[in-house]
């Protein structure tokens, strides 16, 4: 039950369940269209500063968070935590830094893969 109740309190979801399934097919759609835009695309089509938070990324932060669980060593898992945080940080340039947002995921990211 936690992953629904975290959507409803996080205003995710609707708190009626006859459009959940569309905001939720909606919602998947947005995050898959940003994953298409920002990150599924070749270095090539990437600036310099891009290329550099990607490697950054990939190098000082997936590898170490919550280094000492296995669940965050999983492949699958390193690859979802990139692509929170390289799109994190290219759609909030004045964020600058990415630091401190994997902290903030790790907890997204257990509650919502444990389904």
């Amino acid at each position: 039950m936690r992953p629904d109740v975290w959507r409803l309190l996080l205003g995710y979801a609707p708190p009626n369940s006859d459009g959940k399934e569309g905001v939720l097919r909606r919602k998947l759609l947005e995050y898959l269209g940003c994953v298409s835009q920002y990150y599924d695309i070749p270095d090539t089509e990437r600036s310099d500063d891009e290329i550099n938070i990607l490697c950054q990324i990939a190098i000082d932060y997936c590898p170490r968070t919550v280094a000492d669980v296995s669940f965050f060593l999983e492949p699958q898992v390193q690859k979802s935590l990139e692509r929170i945080l390289y799109t994190w940080a290219i759609r909030h340039p004045a964020s600058g830094y990415v630091q401190g947002i994997n902290v903030l995921a790790t907890p997204f990211l257990v509650v919502f893969l444990s389904e």
